[in-house]
């Protein structure tokens, strides 16, 4: 149960801030209905995965093994599509709404989306090897 709170916290907490960071940059530089577009667009992915997700462990929970195989490949390739998705409706709104590079936005990928998910994955697998 501890891992489970600690790993929900961090997760939890690696979102609020990421929040913030986003309603802060978005209030500094004045682009308050851009940052808003983008939260949309990442919490409704997030969402959808959940809800798509929850099929998912009950099939390889309850599946035998072929089952799960494929449940787990199609869910891979589902979220894999849904990021996609989600960072091609950012860049667009970016695009369009100030003209930044790509250079910029995969340096802002490369911060605020992978680090942290490396950052939980570390501080995850430091603890379950003590």
């Amino acid at each position: 149960w501890k891992i489970l709170a600690y790993s929900l916290a961090a997760v939890a907490g690696t979102y609020v801030v990421k929040f913030l960071v986003l309603k802060l940059m978005g209030w500094m530089f004045r682009l308050q209905n851009l940052i808003d577009s983008y939260i949309f667009i990442v919490f409704l992915v997030n969402k959808i995965i959940g809800i798509v997700l929850l099929p998912v462990i009950v099939m390889v929970a309850l599946g035998n093994v072929e089952l799960r195989t494929i449940v787990l490949t199609l869910s891979w390739i589902g979220i894999a599509g849904l990021y996609t998705y989600r960072y091609v409706q950012a860049f667009g709104l970016l695009r369009k709404e100030k003209s930044i590079s790509m250079f910029h936005f995969i340096l802002y990928l490369l911060a605020f989306e992978i680090l942290p998910i490396l950052v939980i994955y570390k501080a995850a697998s430091s603890y379950l090897q003590i």
